[in-house]
């Protein structure tokens, strides 16, 4: 079974980074390097991707 492919994106709210994507997961950085590299770390394992991509 798999699992549908995550769609990610970064925001930035009162001063934190948040890796999200369309499904509405997302998880908090105090930076916004350690949440591209939360995001990468889920593309290389699952095969997800960016949302410009």
């Amino acid at each position: 079974m798999t699992r549908a492919t995550r769609i990610w994106h970064i925001e930035e709210r009162f001063g934190y980074f948040y890796s999200t994507n369309h499904f509405g997961g997302f998880t908090r950085h105090g930076t916004r390097e350690q949440a591209v590299a939360a995001i990468e770390q889920d593309i290389a394992e699952y095969g997800d991707r960016w949302r410009d991509q």
